[in-house]
Formats: structure tokens, sequence, C-alpha cells
């Protein structure tokens, strides 16, 4: 259930932007659905030949139709996809936080920016700057 692990590890503010994101993909993936069965029916009608079925827009063509189809449909499987990756990383960030709360900084830990002076592979001298990371 998506905000579970956010929950085991005390992340209690990280669970409204999971369910906000996964209410507002959700709104958006009916709301494409809706316009895609709705042009699709248009086309539908348009393409049987019966004088009873009309389509909602009878002054558009079934050309207008088939790229409406085509564009909401798109649409609604990639955000359909994107609620997927939403699940994935929901997953991803209480895994990585879990195995995160047990990292410690200690004072033997530091980190270092230093000038420093190298060579190329043409023997020519380049000046720069340097991130150390140390272990003491």
């Amino acid at each position: 259930m998506p905000g579970l692990g956010q929950a085991y590890n005390n992340k209690y503010w990280k669970i409204p932007i999971i369910y906000g994101g996964g209410l507002i993909v959700g709104y958006y993936i009916n709301y494409n659905n809706q316009l895609y069965k709705q042009y699709r029916d248009g086309l539908i009608a348009i393409i049987d030949q019966d004088d009873r079925t009309q389509p909602f827009d009878p002054n558009l063509d079934i050309k207008v139709y088939q790229r409406a189809v085509d564009y909401w449909r798109r649409n609604r499987d990639l955000l359909m996809i994107g609620a997927a990756l939403l699940y994935v990383v929901n997953i991803v960030d209480a895994h990585v936080d879990a195995h995160l709360a047990e990292f410690t900084i200690e004072d033997d830990l530091t980190l270092h920016l230093e000038p420093s002076v190298g060579q190329t592979a043409m023997n020519t001298n380049v000046i720069g700057l340097s991130l150390k990371l140390k272990f003491n």
C-alpha cells in the first residue's frame, strides 16, 4: 500500500505528497479516458454508416476524430505509465530511506575542497579544484 514504507520510516510528511500525486494522476487518467471514449464513439458513429447513430459534433470530419482518438488515447496511456512510475518511486524512496537511517556521519569523515595542478595527455598543465573525501 502506498505510503506504508514512509510511515515505517517515520517520514509522515511524504504520505500526503504520494497520495496527492496519485489523485492528480488518477484524475487526469479519467479525464483523458472520457475524452478518448467520446471521440472514439463519434468516430464509430461516422464509420458505421448507420443514420440512427450520430457523432456528438457532426461538423467535424473523420480525420479530426481519428487524430483526437489517437491523441487522447496516447495521453491516457502515458499517464498510466506515469502512475506506475510514481508507485515505483514511492517504493524506492521508502527502501533507500530505510537503508540510510542506519548511515551515520562520524567525526573522522572530512570533506575538503583544495586547489590542484595536473597534466593532460598532451603534457600541458591544468589548474583546477579538487574535492577530497577523507576517512581518518
